[in-house]
């Protein structure tokens, strides 16, 4: 394994398991610290195993793409994919967004959803166009964090 791919993996792999720690962190529902959908239901099923999902997720698949010839088209076509998800995400559930927790946090959310993956996109795409790694490798983490952070946050009333 090179080494820039071996700092890319370690260095990464940290940042979204810190990323996916935050929610153990929260005390009820903040904007800054959204509960992700995805990280909820896998904390239902796992209970602590829900922090090590997403960074196992992002080290296999740098790991698998990062020698590939299609690593920058992979990592755009992701993008795109969990934007697109994202926005059909908001539109569905932000009427009980608004209605609760409220249109403050998912104001909130949204931005930090918009910024988050519009700098993955970003990158993505001048990863493609320059046909550069770092960039490459750059949305390939943004978007993982991104997910394990604030995409698809639950947005409504959670009666368990």
């Amino acid at each position: 394994m090179n080494q820039d791919k071996a700092t890319w993996l370690i260095t990464g792999t940290l940042l979204v398991l810190a990323a996916s720690s935050l929610m153990s962190f929260q005390s009820g529902a903040g904007a800054l610290i959204p509960t992700p959908a995805l990280q909820f239901l896998l904390w239902l099923a796992t209970s602590s195993g829900y922090v090590l999902f997403l960074p196992a997720a992002y080290a296999l698949s740098l790991y698998l793409l990062w020698d590939s010839k299609s690593f920058g088209r992979s990592v755009l076509v992701l993008t795109l994919v969990i934007a697109a998800l994202s926005v059909a995400w908001f539109v569905g559930s932000w009427k009980d967004g608004i209605s609760f927790p409220g249109a403050e946090f998912t104001h909130g959310v949204a931005l930090e959803n918009g910024v988050g993956l519009a700098a993955a996109v970003g990158l993505a795409l001048l990863g493609v166009l320059r046909a550069s790694r770092p960039y490459t490798a750059s949305a390939h983490l943004a978007i993982f964090v991104v997910l394990a952070w604030c995409a698809f946050p639950v947005l409504g009333r959670l009666d368990l």
